[in-house]
């Protein structure tokens, strides 16, 4: 989700280390997890963009 969010960045990899506590290895293996599992993913974010904007009305 972060690195769609960053996608206009240069190199979204690179911010995302910089800007978070992520180390590239534990970025990388995320990656593949999403590669793996697409759909468990998609459902993941979309629960978050869900829950986010009910939070967001509070």
């Amino acid at each position: 989700m972060w690195l769609d969010d960053l996608a206009a960045e240069p190199d979204p990899l690179a911010t995302l280390v910089e800007d978070s506590n992520l180390t590239r290895p534990q970025i990388d293996a995320a990656l593949r997890y999403r590669g793996a599992y697409p759909d468990e993913i998609a459902v993941r974010i979309e629960l978050h963009g869900r829950e986010t904007a009910s939070a967001e009305t509070f």
